[in-house]
This record gives C-alpha cells, sequence and structure tokens, in this order.
C-alpha cells in the first residue's frame, strides 16, 4: 500500500475518533444552551449540517408524551366582535397560543 493510502486512511481513523459519539455529543448539548437553531449553530461551528442531524437523532431520544389533552370548544365569534385575549403562551421561535376563555385559564392554572 502506498504513502498515499495509509496517509488518507490515518486522516479517515482520525475523524472517525474525533467525530464520534463524544464529539457530538458535546456539540448537542452546546447547540441546545445557545439561542441558534441546529442549521445556525452547524454554520457558526463549521460542522457538517447533514452528520449532526443523524448524530442528533441518534442521541436524542424521543420524548414520551405525558401530558393530557386539553379540550377546546370552539365558538363562532361575530364577525364585527374581536375576542378579549385572557392569555397569551409564548411557545418560542415566533409562536403564541392566545387564550380567550377563562375556563382554560383556570384549567391551566389548576395544572
Amino acid at each position: 500500500m502506498g504513502r498515499q493510502a495509509n496517509n488518507d486512511r490515518a486522516q479517515k481513523d482520525h475523524h472517525s475518533v474525533i467525530e464520534g459519539k463524544a464529539f457530538w455529543q458535546y456539540h448537542i448539548d452546546q447547540c441546545q444552551k445557545t439561542t441558534l437553531n441546529r442549521k445556525a449553530y452547524c454554520r457558526a461551528q463549521k460542522l457538517n449540517y447533514n452528520r449532526f442531524q443523524y448524530w442528533f437523532y441518534k442521541l436524542i431520544p424521543s420524548l414520551p408524551v405525558k401530558q393530557k389533552s386539553i379540550p377546546v370548544i370552539l365558538k363562532p365569534e361575530p364577525a364585527n366582535n374581536k375576542p378579549l385575549t385572557l392569555c397569551t403562551l409564548e411557545l418560542g421561535k415566533g409562536k403564541r397560543l392566545l387564550i380567550h376563555d377563562i375556563s382554560i385559564v383556570n384549567y391551566l392554572l389548576e395544572k
């Protein structure tokens, strides 16, 4: 085997060690501590986004859903009346849930 082939194999083995489970777990932990999304974090750290995604889903197990459903009753509002917002839940990434029914607010406060 030639010198170049040995160098290529050594470099590949080097990346396998560097980019193993501990490497990706470290970056996943760091990413979750920032306000950046995964793609922006990878860009900032010069990481391969597709490889990061692979390890992210491999190392972060699916979380079981333990929450109960909250019953929601939709009531039509007259076209000219704007409903009063009693509570706003900030869900992150610019998403909000506006609550207009006092019974839902009371239900959430009891939990």
